[in-house]
């Protein structure tokens, strides 16, 4: 199925139709578990107009995994907005090369200006579901409603024609482009928001174009190694052989830090940032068969590998994690089951793993995976 619409919205002129009503074309159509959104700028009073469209026209807008990735270029976005997006259910909220905007005074060496809206089922493959608005609206509620504004939005889902295969192509496109810009973005923690606000008050220049060549983004890994990072991120389960586990518990008690490859927090839902060794990236909730859920923290360790704290053995846990398999299999956010795998379970575990390309190997020889 394939269904098209398009507006040109014009308030002076009162062209009738708006860009609201694209997206509420769009989402009453779609159905979706994530909606992922990139825009320039956002004000309070447009985030509150989209989240009450969107929660009129689909009710899987409540529940729907919501991802933002925002701009605070020259001052333009209203830190308030950030904060009524972070509080949605489910709702994570990212700005684009945040740290280095603070250190600018909100200059940006490169202006970020997307407005990109995308509704679709995390964790599906090939041919799904989708649908997207493309254009020039931001997220103000003059954006949604009354400026000069051009989008197109689309809706796609089984069946397809040969030709209608060929419209996925742009949101395969944002899929990369998204993949890489999410992780590297910076979260916006309460300590950002207040440093952000407070440069707003001081500075908040006029916009200026830029000529010439500009300073080239720094990624935090390789290119093909950050695509890699994007699939580990988007994968269902998790799973690693555990060898003999530090003694963090004491020497008579058995250890529950679990060492893995640098890069690992994406899984569990963490930027791949920069950050110092021996640094807390964020809390996470792990449940072990029958046992209560328990809130484990995941850290970047002084070995510069991802140090997962697991369930405590014997309360919260099994009695021992060392020379076994350990599996997580998500089911929130940043929700997971924890269990430990037999051998044959185990190599079915690697065997899906390696058909969808996803089979590493640590140095020191112990195996891990990921899977969907």
């Amino acid at each position: 199925m394939y269904k098209q619409y398009s507006v040109l919205q014009d308030g002076a002129l009162g062209t009738g139709a708006s860009v609201s009503d694209v997206l509420k074309a769009v989402a009453v159509k779609a159905r979706f578990n994530r909606v992922r959104i990139a825009v320039a700028y956002a004000s309070l009073p447009g985030c509150k107009k989209l989240d009450a469209i969107l929660a009129k026209a689909n009710s899987a807008w409540k529940m729907a995994e919501k991802l933002w990735l925002v701009s605070i270029d020259y001052g333009h976005t209203d830190p308030n907005a950030i904060r009524f997006l972070k509080r949605l259910k489910n709702s994570e909220v990212r700005i684009y090369d945040g740290e280095n905007l603070l250190k600018r005074r909100l200059m940006p060496a490169a202006s970020f200006h997307p407005k990109t809206y995308v509704f679709d089922q995390s964790g599906r493959t090939g041919i799904r579901s989708v649908g997207f608005v493309i254009g020039s609206a931001n997220l103000t509620s003059g954006g949604l409603d009354n400026n000069v504004e051009h989008v197109v939005g689309m809706n796609l889902s089984s069946p397809l024609g040969k030709h209608e295969k060929q419209l996925f192509a742009p949101t395969s496109s944002f899929d990369e482009w998204w993949d890489v810009a999410w992780l590297t973005a910076d979260p916006a923690q309460h300590k950002f928001i207040r440093s952000y606000q407070q440069l707003r008050r001081r500075y908040r220049p006029r916009v200026r174009d830029r000529t010439g060549a500009i300073e080239q983004k720094k990624l935090p890994a390789p290119l093909a190694q950050m695509r890699k990072f994007a699939r580990w991120e988007k994968a269902r389960c998790f799973w690693i052989e555990t060898g003999e586990l530090y003694k963090n518990r004491g020497k008579n008690n058995p250890g529950n830090q679990l060492d893995a490859r640098r890069g690992t927090r994406v899984y569990f839902g963490f930027p791949y940032l920069d950050v110092p060794r021996h640094q807390k990236l964020g809390e996470i909730t792990l449940k072990y068969r029958r046992q209560p859920e328990q809130s484990r923290s995941v850290w970047f360790g002084n070995n510069s590998m991802d140090k997962i704290h697991l369930p405590v053995p014997g309360s919260f846990g099994p009695t021992r994690y060392d020379n076994s398999v350990v599996h997580f299999q998500r089911v929130g956010t940043r929700r997971f089951l924890v269990s430990l795998g037999t051998r044959a379970v185990a190599a079915g575990w690697r065997r899906k793993s390696d058909k969808q390309g996803l089979l590493e190997r640590l140095g020191r020889g112990r195996r891990f995976g990921f899977y969907s």
